[in-house]
């Protein structure tokens, strides 16, 4: 509160200033009284860092001192665990300033010097006369403002043994409510525990005679769903319920003394009627509650007892579905058992059948290779050509290289021409017979627009016999993938093939990148029907 009022004030000077302001108020009529009975300036400021000051403020601690050109210097300091407050020791400032001014005298003279843990304050305070009218004067006023003080001291003294006795009366009442909060909780415990219905009624009815000290107990159950007789002897309408009603205890003759509605959050569980002794009926008759803690101590208990009886109903219910559960289970696993054997003689039946479509499927896979590698015979065709074409322009270029007596460096470089042609017609052939015996084949790192570049032309005799083009639409930069090219061409001619087949005139083979999940997506569209 002093950093927020110094925050809103705004400096040091006028946070001092509002600490002055406090001195004039009424809380200051004690110290007022003290000034009036003592002369000497030295004692109303020990006074107050001794006594106001800590029954005012306990987390500061105040010590005197005076020196010799008379002033007074008061050290206050925090206690250890309390945080230190630069506001408060300013408005202390102003306090100290003021003070002298309850007594009649003018505002002392103080600095303020903030120091780790607290601030000294140097007061030169006022002085007073020193003639032996102004003494005479002095003790006048200390006879009579001693005897204010001792009044005002007296009667603050009976308002603390006010205070105290409500405090120990209170005690006394918090002590008295934890007894009963205890047995409270023992009692909600052992009533948890049950969680049979009979056991829960059977712990109640020994628990509200033996330690609330009634003669008869009576514990009265709705069916699920109806509402609360007016009377205890009406019928409940509706249909019969598998759970007892009702449950007595001990004495149960004639009206109950007290009766208590249970209720939960779904509605009305029933009621708990009291039967008390003979002495306890004509209290009760008179308006005088013959146990008023027992009473208190059954108000608490209320909310146990419905708790622990509508989870025991709640059980008893479970049971109930339990048992039609079972009854159920059983009649179905005899149905299942028979159906079972019905399913045994499918299952063998379907098994059969699955055998001979999953080797009809491996047949129609390899007439469908096979169906492949003769559409793309003119395309492998002309693949090989252009090799073929290679060898053949290597072979005459060496031919006429030895006749005319070449060098043998231009030799070597056709003879590698035909050997590197000749591994390439190899790699062909050898895919277009992994492709038609669909072998496994390994996996490393290649180009992936290389492979849709060979794709295309490859398939692009193909496109031509159908008066169709195929446009190429790849990255400038390598795209790099862990795949085996060969599969790669083969699914990329398959679906061109198709796409031919479709009717298009017009292809387009795209490749796309998607950095962010480092995918590349190969995409083949045409304009056919």
């Amino acid at each position: 509160l002093c950093e927020r009022i110094a925050a809103a004030l705004g400096s040091d000077e006028a946070t001092i200033d509002f600490g002055e302001s406090v001195v004039p108020s009424e809380s200051m009529r004690v110290f007022r009284m003290l000034g009036r009975a003592l002369t000497d300036p030295l004692d109303l400021y020990t006074i107050g860092a001794r006594w106001l000051g800590p029954s005012v403020m306990p987390m500061i601690e105040g010590r005197v001192e005076m020196l010799p050109d008379g002033v007074i210097i008061e050290r206050l300091r925090y206690l250890e665990g309390h945080r230190e407050c630069r506001a408060l020791m300013l408005m202390l400032c102003g306090y100290f300033r003021s003070s002298p001014t309850v007594w009649g005298s003018p505002r002392a003279d103080v600095h303020v010097e903030l120091v780790p843990g607290g601030a000294d304050y140097y007061i030169r305070a006022p002085r007073r006369p020193v003639g032996w009218i102004s003494r005479m004067i002095d003790r006048l006023r200390g006879r009579t403002a001693l005897n204010s003080v001792l009044h005002e001291l007296e009667e603050q003294n009976w308002d603390i043994n006010d205070s105290y006795r409500e405090v120990r009366s209170a005690r006394d009442r918090i002590a008295r409510q934890a007894r009963e909060l205890a047995r409270v909780n023992e009692i909600g415990r052992q009533l948890s525990r049950q969680i049979d219905l009979d056991h829960v009624a059977d712990v109640l009815g020994r628990v509200l005679r033996k330690d609330l000290g009634f003669e008869g107990v009576a514990i009265e159950l709705l069916p699920d769903g109806q509402a609360r007789p007016e009377t205890t002897d009406a019928p409940v309408p509706g249909p019969e319920s598998t759970l007892p009603r009702r449950r007595t205890y001990g004495d149960t003759t004639g009206e109950p003394t007290d009766v208590h509605p249970l209720e939960n959050a779904n509605g009305p569980l029933g009621q708990l009627m009291l039967w008390r002794g003979e002495d306890a009926r004509h209290s009760v008759a008179a308006g005088i509650d013959p146990d008023a803690t027992g009473s208190e101590l059954l108000e608490r208990l209320l909310p146990w007892i419905t708790i622990a009886l509508d989870n025991a109903r709640a059980y008893r219910r479970l049971e109930d579905h339990a048992d039609q559960l079972e009854q159920r289970v059983r009649e179905r696993t005899a149905s299942l058992i028979s159906a079972n054997h019905h399913l045994v003689r499918e299952v063998e039946e379907r098994r059969r059948a699955t055998e001979a479509l999953v080797e009809s499927e491996a047949q129609l896979r390899a007439s469908e290779r096979l169906a492949s590698v003769g559409t793309l015979a003119a395309g492998i065709a002309h693949e090989i050509n252009n090799p073929v074409g290679a060898i053949l322009a290597a072979a005459q270029l060496a031919q006429v290289l030895e006749k005319d007596g070449g060098s043998r460096s231009e030799i070597d470089r056709a003879l590698s021409d035909i050997v590197r042609e000749a591994k390439r017609c190899g790699g062909i052939v050898k895919s277009v017979l992994q492709f038609a015996r669909d072998e496994r084949t390994d996996k490393w790192d290649c180009r992936l627009d290389d492979i849709l570049r060979r794709s295309v032309r490859l398939a692009d005799s193909l496109a031509r016999a159908e008066g169709a083009e195929i446009e190429l639409h790849v990255p400038e930069e390598p795209v790099w993938v862990h795949v085996n090219p060969i599969q790669i061409e083969q699914a990329l001619l398959n679906l061109i093939r198709n796409a031919l087949e479709a009717g298009g005139s017009r292809l387009h083979v795209r490749l796309d990148l998607r950095d962010e999940e480092e995918l590349a997506l190969i995409q083949v569209d045409d304009d056919g029907p």
